[in-house]
């Protein structure tokens, strides 16, 4: 409800943005009140993905459903990134200094926040039970590697796996990466946004 008050703030060039948290709530209550079941996006993925393709990828789950992973705690991505500056084997995409950047702006963005979320460690955060058992679509995947590599193999095929499973229309795959938004900043890098919010980038973009 609060959301849904709210007034849109919408970039100079489109009414289409990157809201990495928010859009997935606000796509979720439309989808329940929309689905003949009232299933969530959560539900449907269960039911109608991972139940019918075999695909360990889920969003909020019970605890059987987790995986053995590693928590990237703050300190092990920045020791990380130091190793990937320096030419080391790392865990970690990102250098120190490109690390370092992105947690100062992050530190500025919560500089008047409430004063538990000053103390908030965004990874640590993200590692915690009580998020990853509770749905939130845009930002709360419990994936397999083989369950991410499948759905992958999908979408790089137009919606069919190799042996000829369909999760989606080749109509469908179209319709979902059309109308693609004008270049939109986003952490320094340039993305095109498509109207079924599938990231956009030009032959060689990186």
């Amino acid at each position: 409800e609060k959301l849904a008050a709210m007034k849109p703030s919408w970039p100079k060039h489109t009414k289409r943005a990157y809201h990495a948290i928010t859009r997935g709530w606000i796509a979720n209550e439309i989808f329940r009140r929309v689905h003949p079941e009232k299933l969530t996006i959560g539900e449907f993925l269960n039911a109608e993905i991972a139940s019918k393709f075999h695909v360990d990828a889920y969003i909020g789950c019970d605890k059987k459903n987790f995986y053995g992973h590693k928590n990237a705690s703050t300190r092990y991505s920045m020791v990380h990134a130091v190793r990937k500056s320096l030419g080391m084997s790392s865990g970690v995409e990102t250098s120190a200094i490109y690390m370092m950047s992105k947690t100062w702006q992050f530190a500025k963005l919560i500089k008047n926040a409430k004063p538990s979320l000053k103390k908030l460690d965004v990874l640590d955060f993200c590692n915690d039970m009580t998020l990853r058992t509770a749905e939130h679509p845009s930002a709360n995947g419990n994936c397999s590697a083989r369950g991410l590599a499948k759905l992958a193999s999908f979408m790089a095929n137009k919606g069919k796996s190799h042996d000829g499973e369909e999760l989606m229309t080749e109509s469908t795959w179209d319709t979902m990466h059309d109308n693609s938004t004008v270049d939109y900043i986003i952490m320094d890098h340039k993305v095109g946004f498509t109207q079924g919010g599938a990231a956009k980038f030009e032959e060689g973009d990186r």
